[in-house]
């Protein structure tokens, strides 16, 4: 009928409205979130393993700042024996370092809302200072290595003898400033000279 009709169109109508209600509130809200998060970080975003959500870019960076301050390497290397041992440690306010621009950083992770480019700097010079108070490091503590030789013949035991090498713990000092740099660089927290090559090695073992 005629009602009916009238009925199932004021109906039709109603839920119209309600939908576009809808709607237009899930709009609103998305527009309000979509806003806030142009200024701060993501829901679960984190900037070197720290939680950053819902943080601005300022705030990031002071976290950034702050962690510039707790980072510090440790020098591994060895004795003469080949034992290692740990030669020293750096920390970031011995040789200066801080964070490059954190403001900048921190606003460039906000526009990508992406993993972070880091950028560090340090003074060279207080590095060298750093390493140069390391016992390891100090020419007069260094022991030169000595090839493996035969010894003179024994009238007791009727032969010769190999003695073995002593691997020594002299070191190549600019190519271990240019390794603890590049650890510095790359944010490493620790490093082995003897696998970065550093030690003055022998040219004859026993085994040869």
């Amino acid at each position: 009928t005629k009602e009916e009709t009238n009925d199932k169109t004021k109906k039709s109508k109603k839920g119209l409205w309600i939908g576009l209600g809808i709607l237009v509130v899930l709009l609103v809200a998305y527009g309000v979130g979509a806003f806030y998060y142009h200024s701060h970080f993501l829901y679960q975003t984190s900037v070197n393993d720290t939680d950053c959500s819902n943080l601005t870019a300022a705030e990031v960076a002071a976290i950034m700042d702050s962690q510039s301050q707790q980072y510090s390497l440790q020098i591994f290397g060895r004795d003469e024996n080949g034992v290692q041992e740990e030669i020293g440690t750096v920390t970031a306010p011995e040789i200066g370092m801080n964070w490059v621009d954190t403001q900048g950083a921190a606003q460039k992770l906000l526009n990508i809302q992406n993993d972070m480019v880091q950028g560090v700097a340090y003074d060279a010079d207080k590095l060298q200072e750093q390493l140069a108070q390391m016992p390891a490091l100090q020419k007069k503590n260094m022991i030169e290595p000595e090839d493996a030789y035969i010894s003179e013949y024994s009238e007791k035991t009727k032969s010769y003898e190999i003695v073995p090498e002593t691997l020594g713990s002299t070191l190549d000092l600019d190519q271990v400033e240019d390794v603890v740099s590049a650890a510095i660089m790359e944010g490493a927290t620790s490093v082995d000279l003897e696998e970065q090559g550093c030690y003055k090695t022998v040219r004859v073992t026993a085994e040869d």
